[in-house]
């Protein structure tokens, strides 16, 4: 990373180049060498490029070549512990009337509207329209997110508020509910009458439905003789 992180952040090509340059100081290790750098997982973060060495030998050497490393003119670079690499949280946004903004206009206004939020580490993901919001997905700073959960969230934006929470929290703008549907069963139209059937105790032929006039239902038979189905 570079040496005055988090104020300045370095790119994804700078952070390729510093690989780039990591693999030439590897190729140009001789057989004389005792040491064989490692490393297990690499991953380009926002800002600052991961590294995870597979022994100790490979972090001394790492810190070794560190002074010799210039992938760009003017580079500054340094060598961060684990104990104090930067972790980043992931916030989602609903912004209104957003979406001619860019990222840098987004963040201007979010400092400008809201005192002690620092957005120079900050990160746009992702974004894209949401209904009538504009939504924005922002990889940030743990001392901001420290901050945001101190305000419950709430920004300052524009001409009100808006939300800005950790990815994958409930919402706190409320939505409509869809209105819920009726389990009485449909309504019957006016003057239709039911009939019920009762059945007395032991008295089998009560079962058969009845007409209006009280008397028992007789099944037609089809012209051609046969059972009703």
């Amino acid at each position: 990373m570079d040496k005055k992180y988090p104020e300045v952040i370095l790119e994804i090509d700078q952070l390729k180049a510093i690989k780039k340059s990591i693999m030439e100081e590897v190729m140009a290790l001789g057989k004389e060498d005792a040491i064989k750098p490692n490393f297990q997982q690499s991953h380009i973060r926002p800002g600052w490029l991961d590294l995870t060495c597979f022994d100790k030998a490979t972090v001394e050497w790492l810190r070794n070549i560190q002074p010799k490393l210039k992938p760009w003119e003017g580079a500054d670079l340094r060598i961060a512990e684990e104990a104090e690499l930067p972790h980043l949280e992931i916030l989602v946004g609903y912004l209104p009337e957003s979406q001619d903004l860019s990222c840098e206009e987004i963040f201007k206004l979010v400092e400008n509207h809201n005192e002690g939020l620092k957005t120079s580490s900050w990160r746009v993901l992702r974004r894209g329209p949401s209904g009538p919001m504009h939504e924005i997905v922002i990889s940030d700073d743990r001392a901001s997110v420290e901050r945001l959960r101190a305000q419950n969230w709430r920004i300052n934006y524009l001409f009100g508020q808006s939300n800005l929470r950790l990815k994958g929290s409930k919402a706190t703008v409320e939505r409509r509910e869809a209105p819920q549907a009726s389990t009485s069963g449909p309504e019957r139209p006016k003057g239709e009458e039911t009939e019920k059937v009762v059945k007395p105790p032991g008295n089998e032929e009560a079962t058969k439905p009845t007409n209006k006039s009280g008397r028992r239902a007789v099944p037609q038979r089809h012209e051609t003789g046969g059972p009703a189905e």
